[in-house]
């Protein structure tokens, strides 16, 4: 499951599909999808975690991210997001979420005969992002051990 906001100034997580997508992938993994760039929106917690930042003066934004869901028969669950190099809010993050390691820098690709092999109607300059996830097999998790 991939999702970000997008033309609008909030994701709706809980609402119905919108900007978002299921996607599965090839024997090998990989897996390739379009949208749009994701925009920063603002944060609006409500209750006592609105009030908080209100007293804090904090400023209220998510810098602009990708959430994505990886699911694999056997392996575990990976849910992460991914934030845009170069965006206003990384360092103001208002719920603290962004990590160096998961902030990306999207390649410019300008070559418009490349635009067209993949499909975009209009011939013009797109952002292309390849990010590498790893999950972890079930069998190699170190479990717990049950206390007596």
């Amino acid at each position: 499951m991939v999702a970000h906001c997008g033309l609008r100034p909030m994701i709706g997580l809980h609402d119905k599909p919108d900007c978002r997508g299921r996607f599965t992938t090839g024997e090998d993994g990989t897996f390739a999808f379009r949208a749009v760039k994701p925009l920063a929106y603002p944060f609006n917690a409500g209750g006592p975690i609105e009030d908080l930042l209100n007293a804090l003066n904090a400023i209220k934004y998510r810098p602009a991210h990708l959430h994505f869901k990886i699911v694999a028969p056997n392996f575990t669950e990976l849910v992460t997001q991914l934030y845009l190099k170069g965006d206003k809010f990384l360092e103001i993050d208002t719920t603290f979420a962004v990590k160096q390691s998961l902030i990306v820098d999207p390649k410019l690709i300008a070559d418009t005969s490349v635009t067209l092999a993949r499909g975009f109607k209009e011939a013009k300059a797109h952002l292309e992002l390849e990010r590498d996830f790893v999950l972890v097999r079930e069998q190699d998790l170190i479990k717990p051990e049950a206390k007596a």
